[in-house]
């Protein structure tokens, strides 16, 4: 059987996921994918929580970032996809062999016809992170115009050194690798399109989608897609069309572009039924009336207010370190005027949780009242004060983030004999200083080349 569950309220999605995994009798391997570590703590929090859940055998949580490696260790003992390990070591390789063979790179890379090392250390690590997401989502003809050096690395490494193909690959599989399997994907916001066609040797799939809006959003136009839509029209005021473009909430026209693509994908599969939930909210509070909005697909021309209402806020902060600062009091003062809150019932969502963690456990850890948190998702090679403190020193400039984050490191402060509290106080000095080269970009500009500074 294949399910699709759509809703706006996460409970109703939890309760389909137990129903599915505990209460139907099979003897299936079940795999549920999610896409992070905090959510699959989250589920096996409620697991543990429902006293009608009894023992269960064969379930397993895997990061969905994961998937392609599950499907091919099902298929063969030998590891054929390349990890991003094994892409950043084979770019260093080729952005050495090739350096000065491409006027791109040489001009990037090196000075004086000196190879700057730290300028491909950075480069492979960058190149890196993306290289794996364009070998999952593109297509070999992508990449067949080579006009960059960027594209001539990709194609060097995935096609011509590297035999695995994946579209090939994912066309060679068969069902019977998948007997007695059944996959749950849960509260994730996209599936690569190539993912589906692996999904068509499994009979068990169920996908849980956390869906902001009861109608179908898929096809709506952004602000920019209108406004190129109205200019290819030799009439544009012509008012038939007019009820297309109304009929929208604008938020959900231009931020979800992702969640966009997923409906759309979503609504293209075959064989799959679909069930869904969703709840209206009391609309007390902005952001209540916000997610309502968005629920019916409507725009409120009539502004709305709520007295001290905080359910909404944007902060500014000049640093990162300053942000944390700001999420920590905010923390602080939700516990102290709701004594039910729970901090494990807390959770603080950011694009690049590694830029932060540094700062959160050196601020959380050193306040007199202590928060109980924990950082999911963070590179394992993160969490080492030794790399930290060498990545920073790699960097090519050094701004106040990076001078700020030396001087916090332990291994740095400990080493040189200061004490938190002097960290602290040189930290102050620094952000209040407003330390910068230069008075704007083109002025620090002018002083690097005037005096030729060599940043790093």
């Amino acid at each position: 059987m294949k399910r699709i569950f759509y809703s706006n309220y996460t409970p109703y999605l939890i309760q389909k996921l137990k129903e599915n995994i505990f209460y139907n009798i099979n003897i299936f391997e079940k795999h549920i994918f999610v896409p992070s570590k905090y959510i699959e703590n989250f589920l096996k929090r409620s697991f543990c929580d429902d006293e009608n859940i009894k023992i269960s055998f064969g379930i397993s949580f895997l990061k969905f970032s994961n998937f392609l490696n599950f499907i091919f260790n099902k298929i063969s003992n030998e590891r054929l996809l390349l990890s991003n390990k094994d892409i950043y070591f084979l770019l260093l390789k080729k952005l050495k062999e090739q350096i000065f063979e491409d006027d791109d790179l040489k001009f990037f890379l090196t000075k004086d016809e000196r190879i700057n090392q730290k300028k491909i250390i950075y480069l492979a690590k960058e190149l890196s992170k993306n290289f794996l997401q364009y070998f999952i989502h593109a297509a070999k003809n992508d990449f067949s115009d080579r006009d960059n050096f960027i594209k001539k690395l990709y194609i060097k490494i995935f096609y011509e050194e590297n035999t695995f193909d994946l579209q090939d690959e994912i066309g060679k599989i068969n069902r019977k690798h998948f007997k007695n399997i059944e996959l749950h994907f849960f509260l994730l916001d996209h599936i690569p399109k190539k993912y589906f066609k692996i999904l068509e040797n499994f009979e068990n799939v169920h996908i849980y989608v956390l869906s902001p809006c009861k109608y179908f959003y898929d096809d709506i136009l952004s602000d920019f897609e209108k406004s190129k839509f109205l200019k290819k029209l030799k009439d544009p005021n012509k008012t038939e069309i007019e009820p297309y473009f109304s009929e929208r909430n604008s938020f959900l026209a231009n931020m979800a572009r992702v969640q966009k693509l997923f409906a759309e994908n979503l609504n293209e599969l075959e064989n799959f039924e679909e069930e869904d939930f969703y709840l209206e909210n009391e609309q007390n509070t902005i952001l209540k009336i916000f997610q309502n909005d968005i629920l019916n697909l409507v725009d409120r021309n009539v502004k709305q207010t709520v007295d001290n209402d905080k359910t909404i806020q944007i902060h500014f902060a000049g640093s990162k370190i300053r942000e944390v600062e700001i999420l920590y009091q905010n923390i602080l003062n939700e516990l102290n005027e709701d004594k039910t809150l729970k901090p494990e019932e807390i959770a603080v969502v950011s694009n690049n949780i590694n830029d932060y963690a540094f700062f959160i456990e050196a601020l959380f850890n050193n306040r007199e009242f202590f928060i109980p948190y924990q950082i999911f998702d963070i590179q394992l090679i993160e969490r080492s004060n030794l790399y930290k403190g060498f990545s920073i020193l790699l960097e090519d400039e050094f701004d106040i983030n990076k001078i700020i984050l030396l001087l916090q490191n332990p291994l740095f402060y400990i080493k040189n004999g200061f004490t938190n509290e002097e960290i602290e106080r040189a930290v102050h000095w620094i952000e209040e200083a407003k330390l910068s080269l230069g008075f704007n970009n083109s002025h620090a500009k002018t002083i690097t080349e005037n005096n030729e500074i060599n940043p790093g």
